[in-house]
């Protein structure tokens, strides 16, 4: 996803990642996930997609589900 115009370096592989797993495969869900991540960037005025906007639009998605993530994760993260 990237705010203004498209370049492969502004869209990292794991911002890809992150809707698809909330979304449970659900198109329309990742549509609404990738949309509120872009309007995320837009009003930090970023023009690079992170976790952070995706992890952002996740939380204030309700239908989404967050990944879980294993006590290890939580642990070293």
């Amino acid at each position: 996803m990237v705010c203004r115009s498209f370049r492969a370096d502004n869209l990292p592989d794991a911002a890809l990642d992150l809707p698809h797993e909330a979304s449970g495969g659900i198109q329309r869900v990742v549509n609404i996930l990738c949309h509120k991540s872009l309007m995320v960037a837009f009003c930090k005025g970023d023009h690079l997609i992170t976790n952070s906007h995706v992890e952002k639009a996740i939380a204030d998605t309700e239908i989404a589900e967050p990944k879980k993530l294993s006590w290890r994760q939580r642990l070293f993260s």
